[in-house]
């Protein structure tokens, strides 16, 4: 949860866990060396002084090529500190861009309430 750099390689990764091929053994291979350099990095909470939410959100229309779902996902901060954070497949195909935005629109808001 400490460490969104990863998110997205964990969870491809994942998807192929049952049927991985030689590709995916290296691409595992790479994310364990990027870790490997990376043990310092995470995130860092520090005392704020304003507590304004904010929120931040995109989505990615038919990202994936095999089923043509979008990606969408949020940033979700209190004051200067990340407190919440999603990426994930959309459930349903969008039609459009638009509609892919709002689809990730509204799952973040439901999260920010």
């Amino acid at each position: 949860m400490t460490r969104p750099d990863i998110s997205f390689n964990v969870n491809k990764l994942c998807q192929f866990m049952h049927a991985s091929t030689f590709s995916h053994f290296q691409a595992a291979k790479r994310l364990l060396r990027y870790l490997k350099g990376t043990v310092n990095h995470g995130i860092l909470l520090t005392k704020s002084y304003v507590l304004a939410l904010t929120c931040y959100t995109n989505a990615d229309w038919t990202s994936y090529l095999d089923d043509r779902r979008s990606t969408s996902g949020f940033y979700l901060f209190l004051g200067s500190n990340l407190i919440s954070w999603s990426f994930s497949k959309q459930k349903v195909v969008s039609r459009s861009s638009a509609k892919s935005e709002y689809r990730g629109l509204s799952n973040a808001a439901a999260e920010v309430l």
